[in-house]
Formats: structure tokens, C-alpha cells, sequence
């Protein structure tokens, strides 16, 4: 299922759905369904073509299925650091991070306050498997108060960078 507002801002086609049984939320309010839609995800390349189902109202904004899921032999392994997402048997293989961890951010020793219509360049810790690499930092979406301009940059091998 896909909210009406990531459908439009997707540019997806809604087509209408009449003939469907009654869709309920965890909370069990009802969903006001509005059509359908056929969405293209890729995953490493893959394309995969699925219908979805067009929600007035949905939080999270998208949601996989368990139809999804179980056409395309998904699984999701707990048992790993970070957990592993796989379709297709295993073919296709996505780490699962949270939206901010040491695997997948950089991160700050401490907070820093910075006035406003100031800059910094600040010493970050980045994650170990990136040492030695060149990284490109970009804002989070989630992060709105505060701006972090792009930057490339170097990863020491003291899990560095500024």
C-alpha cells in the first residue's frame, strides 16, 4: 500500500478500484482506498513490476505486503549484524540498517553548537568499513533543523573525516 500523497509525488497512475474487500488498519480504523497503481521497484538492478494499493491516508507512507513479499521469496534474517533483506531465494541481498546507526552514519563526539548563519568544518567518526575511501555526505531528509551542506571527503584510517 502506497498514501495518496507518495502516490502523486511518485507521479503514479491511480486507477480505480471498485471490487475489493475492506481494508483495516492495525488500529482497526478503516482505510479509505482509492485505486490502484502499478509501481516498478528496483532492488541492485532488478526490476520488479507490483500492484499497489492506494490509501487516502497511510503512515508510514508505503508499506510492503505480505503478497509482495511472498511473490518475490522474501526474507528478512535477524540473525545477522545487520539484518539482511533477500528476494528472489536470496538472489538479491539488502542490508537492513535503522535510520541512524554507526554502520551507516556519521557521527558526532559530541554537540557542538554553532550560531546561526555560521559555518564549520567538524571532525566526524565514520564507520570502519569505509576507512580509506572517498565518501560523499549528504543530508538526511529526516533532518530538518539543521542544513548540512555535501561534501566529499576522506576516510582515515582512524575512522575519520572532516
Amino acid at each position: 500500500m502506497i498514501s495518496e500523497q507518495a502516490a502523486k509525488y511518485l507521479r503514479l497512475k491511480i486507477q480505480p478500484w471498485s471490487n475489493h474487500a475492506p481494508f483495516v488498519s492495525a488500529n482497526g480504523s478503516e482505510l479509505e482506498m482509492l485505486g490502484y497503481a502499478t509501481s516498478e521497484f528496483y532492488f541492485k538492478g532488478l526490476k520488479i513490476e507490483h500492484i499497489i494499493g492506494v490509501v487516502k491516508e497511510l503512515s508510514p507512507r508505503f508499506l510492503l505486503g505480505v503478497d509482495f513479499l511472498s511473490a518475490n521469496g522474501a526474507c528478512i534474517d535477524y540473525s545477522i549484524k545487520p539484518p539482511m533483506f533477500t528476494l528472489l531465494e536470496g538472489l538479491i541481498k539488502l542490508p537492513v540498517y535503522t535510520q541512524c546507526d554507526e554502520l551507516n552514519c556519521v557521527t558526532l563526539d559530541r554537540t557542538i553548537c554553532i550560531p546561526a548563519f555560521n559555518e564549520a568544518n567538524l571532525l566526524v567518526n565514520c564507520p570502519t568499513d569505509i576507512n580509506n575511501q572517498d565518501i560523499l555526505l549528504l543530508q538526511s531528509p529526516r533532518v530538518s533543523s539543521v542544513t548540512i551542506a555535501r561534501a566529499i571527503s576522506f576516510c582515515n584510517k582512524k575512522n575519520q573525516t572532516i
